[in-house]
């Protein structure tokens, strides 16, 4: 019984003596998480590097959480505006010559539909 009282007293007296103020810091910076998370909007968030102040826009796609950082964010484009309206420009171009070959294809296959029906017409009639 006197060594579970003893015993009892060491831990009380280990429990009750105040942690140095530098101890107590290290230990919080090491629990502390290198990044912080916050809700943008529905679905992106910002991911905060508390150790350099990167920040980076998150997204969910998918299983994966892309990111892209504010250093990629920060690149100048590698194309000149003038560059990229030309480059629209182009794809839209492009997209109604394709546009217009369907169409194209779909009149013909029309037309001969009705050609083939009134061919018809006119043997059945004689």
């Amino acid at each position: 019984m006197r060594t579970f009282l003893a015993v009892l007293a060491v831990f009380a007296v280990f429990f009750m003596t105040p942690i140095p103020a530098s101890l107590a810091d290290e230990a919080s910076e090491k629990d502390e998480a290198v990044y912080e998370i916050v809700k943008a909007t529905g679905n992106r968030i910002w991911r905060l590097n508390k150790q350099t102040g990167e920040v980076s826009v998150c997204s969910l796609q998918g299983q994966s959480l892309v990111c892209a950082t504010s250093n990629q964010a920060a690149t100048p484009p590698q194309k000149t505006y003038e560059e990229l309206e030309a480059e629209r420009k182009r794809k839209r171009e492009e997209q109604l010559a394709r546009d217009r070959e369907f169409f194209d294809k779909v009149i013909d296959a029309m037309k001969s539909v009705v050609k083939a029906a009134m061919e018809r017409d006119a043997t059945e009639k004689p």
